[in-house]
């Protein structure tokens, strides 16, 4: 959820930024409608972290996490138990809200220095995010994409293997 929040910096300050490693980005180039603008009325954010905390129970988290991955067997329940309760106890639901609300101004509607070394990575197998948006990242940042073969929208997590070694190549070379 990240890929937006370090254009964006890029954007303001380019100076504090040497490189660029962006993992199966959900970017959007265009702005959204402002109904994502509801949130900032706290009764409004209240009631829907209390609709969310309801909805979410473990069993539920555990689906959505497993759409994330090609191989949702690779996904322990010790797994799925942290993200829980990072979900439920960890200020998670702040953070969505927030990202809900401010979705319509992130779009990324200005240049980018192309200058900055950057390392765009996708799972072949991400459900989330197609390649195009991956294309349009690497195009739009001057970007190296690389691919993970049987990977979904987790790739660092399904293929530490291939991940890491790519990201601390790139690292080398920054």
């Amino acid at each position: 959820m990240g890929a937006s929040v370090i254009l964006h910096m890029v954007e303001i300050s380019p100076r504090l930024v040497k490189g660029m490693v962006l993992v199966d980005g959900a970017v959007s180039f265009k702005k959204q409608l402002p109904v994502t603008q509801l949130p900032n009325f706290d009764p409004i954010r209240r009631a829907s972290q209390d609709i969310i905390s309801y909805y979410l129970t473990n069993a539920r988290l555990a689906s959505i996490l497993k759409s994330a991955y090609y191989h949702p067997a690779n996904l322990s329940d010790i797994d799925i138990a942290n993200y829980y309760s990072r979900a439920v106890y960890g200020g998670w639901l702040d953070g969505l809200t927030i990202m809900t609300r401010d979705s319509s101004e992130n779009a990324i509607d200005f240049a980018v220095k192309k200058d900055i070394p950057t390392l765009v990575i996708w799972g072949n197998k991400d459900t989330w995010v197609g390649r195009n948006i991956a294309e349009q990242i690497a195009a739009f940042t001057g970007g190296d994409l690389r691919v993970i073969e049987n990977a979904g929208h987790l790739s660092m997590e399904e293929a530490p293997d291939v991940f890491n070694p790519m990201v601390l190549e790139f690292l080398s070379q920054s």
